[in-house]
């Protein structure tokens, strides 16, 4: 690989983990914050995914994916070396007890570029109907005010309307009463993006989506032709 390839990566490689960090990736210390490691984990669904990440930091780990039983089903997951390399990245998205923060609004502005909004975006990702242009994602773990946060980014960087949704999945509230899960509570919110963000979304992200992903992104619908032909 060249000196030019391998800046490329390095570059590529800090957009995405910003990206991934928002949405389900997880970085992890066993010496008190001296190194950490990158976990990926993904339903099996989205195992070319996982294998993509892994290509990315491929040449930091010592394993590629494994596949795991849970519960039912199965997932795809893979994880790096420590490394001194994701410490900058954890102390701006983690607290003192490991828990995933969101960071300072000007800090995070800088860091967020298109091509991390399109992999939170398939990490998070959801359409609101098969009718709507308009999109969520799902930042259930982040207090109200970090999504505050997170939606005035989106605004102040990308000019998407965003705002805070009430998360009414009627399958994550039947888990929260059936399991007493605290993460599931109908009164965490989510990140609604507006349908008349559509295109500037679309412009934005699209091309990075992998193909696997593209079911999470709303369809252009072109509106019928309603006007009859005259008859002279």
């Amino acid at each position: 690989m060249s000196s030019l390839e391998k800046k490329d990566l390095k570059k590529l490689r800090k957009e995405i983990l910003i990206g991934i960090i928002l949405g389900d990736g997880h970085l992890e210390t066993q010496n008190k914050g001296k190194t950490f490691r990158l976990k990926i984990e993904q339903s099996e669904k989205h195992k070319d995914y996982v294998f993509h990440l892994y290509d990315i930091w491929e040449d930091f780990c010592l394993k590629s994916p494994q596949k795991k039983a849970k519960g039912n089903s199965y997932n795809y997951a893979f994880q790096t070396l420590s490394s001194s390399t994701f410490r900058f990245y954890a102390q701006l998205f983690y607290d003192d007890k490991g828990k995933k923060i969101i960071p300072k609004e000007s800090l995070l502005l800088n860091l967020l570029t298109p091509l991390g909004l399109a992999y939170w975006y398939m990490d998070d990702g959801s359409l609101k109907s098969s009718q709507s242009k308009g999109v969520y994602l799902n930042t259930q773990g982040f207090t109200k005010e970090e999504i505050n946060t997170l939606c005035i980014i989106l605004k102040k960087k990308f000019d998407l309307d965003a705002w805070k949704s009430k998360d009414r999945d009627r399958f994550r509230i039947y888990k929260a009463k059936l399991y007493k899960f605290n993460f599931f509570n109908f009164k965490k919110v989510k990140i609604y993006i507006s349908g008349k963000s559509y295109e500037k979304l679309r412009f934005l992200i699209f091309p990075h989506l992998l193909e696997s992903f593209h079911y999470k992104f709303p369809t252009i619908r072109i509106k019928p032709n309603t006007n009859k032909s005259r008859v002279n």
